[in-house]
């Protein structure tokens, strides 16, 4: 967010953007987090589910996450965070998937500051992308090159330089 603020100070107008990996099948990577609390380490680990094999923004967090939920909410409210509280517990229930909760919880926290998420398991994405490479391949209308130009995001790596 810092840098899309950076770039548009300098005339470039650019706008922060977070890429979901709601598509990745690497459940053992986003099923765990680890808090630091009252001067120890908390593991919180949802189990396995059955459907494993799924892209994680299909899988459902299930039961187990009501009680990390709540034993999360409960130590961030004890540390003085109750705002961060409540946007974790309206965003982390048994009815979520990986990625929806993660979604939701990420607008609650930047979406005011202009914070765009983008779920590759988004139908319209596919679709945007669909009409992106079908114009580049048949030599694009104006329209399709004009929507697959304002496509292009404009990063500024590590070292300071612009890349485009």
């Amino acid at each position: 967010m810092q840098i899309a603020a950076e770039l548009t100070s300098e005339g470039i107008n650019a706008v922060p953007i977070f890429w979901m990996a709601t598509e990745d099948h690497d459940l053992d990577e986003v099923r765990f987090t680890n808090w630091f609390a009252d001067g120890t380490l908390r593991r919180f680990e949802l189990p396995a589910p059955a459907d494993a094999g799924k892209p994680v923004g299909k899988i459902a967090l299930g039961e187990a996450v009501a009680e990390f939920s709540r034993e999360a909410v409960s130590l961030l409210e004890k540390a003085g965070n109750a705002a961060l509280a409540k946007d974790l517990a309206e965003s982390y229930g048994p009815q979520e998937t990986y990625g929806s909760a993660f979604g939701k919880l990420f607008a609650r926290l930047f979406g005011e500051q202009g914070l765009i998420l983008v779920d590759p398991l988004d139908e319209a994405l596919h679709r945007s992308r669909l009409r992106c490479s079908a114009g580049w391949l048949t030599g694009g209308t104006q329209s399709s090159t004009s929507f697959c130009n304002a496509a292009r995001i404009s990063t500024r790596p590590a070292t300071g330089r612009r890349s485009r």
